[in-house]
């Protein structure tokens, strides 16, 4: 059980030390949008973050379903996430349109946050509903948090070795392999 809650800590902190490495670079430098662009992403992602946290939480506490109140949550966060990351990764497919690149990474690293915020809402919010002892829940809490920052560091090792082998010739390529390695990893754990 403390294993299973580390290895669904590391989704969100796989994708937040990731995305903190390595989206400003990849936005400005390979991407190529302009610094005002890259800083109108990361403030609509935080507002949508501010807004969208809340409302996953309440939805979730008042979810019914046969599969009980976290389960189909982190199900939809287990699906949107790797697709989301991987998207934030990749050439825009509006060319080199300003507005549309803006577009295309703004609705990807949203969709991160969605998909982080279905999945680590239900995580955190187990601790407490696995059991009413206070030791426990703190053990609980220590193993989530270790492996999961463990588990995020390795994810964000191999997205570095990834990026890094390719950064002279490709960098698009190694960026894009990157998200979808450490998208496949989001979603195995």
């Amino acid at each position: 059980q403390k294993i299973l809650l580390g290895l669904g800590e590391s989704v969100l902190v796989t994708n937040t030390m990731c995305t903190g490495f390595f989206l400003n670079a990849y936005l400005l430098e390979t991407a190529c949008l302009t610094a005002g662009d890259v800083a109108t992403i990361q403030i609509v992602q935080g507002c949508f973050d501010l807004l969208n946290d809340p409302l996953i939480g309440m939805l979730s506490d008042n979810t019914k379903t046969r599969f009980g109140r976290r389960r189909p949550w982190m199900a939809f966060g287990t699906v949107l996430l790797p697709f989301a990351f991987f998207f934030l990764f990749s050439p825009s497919p509006f060319g080199s349109s300003e507005s549309g690149k803006l577009f295309f990474y703004m609705a990807s690293f949203c969709g991160c946050s969605i998909g982080v915020t279905c999945f680590n809402i239900s995580v955190a919010s187990l601790v407490p509903e696995l059991t009413d002892d206070y030791d426990e829940r703190t053990s609980l809490s220590s193993y989530r948090l270790a492996i999961g920052n463990a588990v995020g560091f390795c994810g964000l090792m191999a997205m570095s070795n990834i990026v890094t082998h390719y950064e002279g010739d490709a960098p698009q390529t190694g960026f894009k392999l990157g998200g979808l390695v450490v998208g496949i990893m989001i979603a195995v754990f």
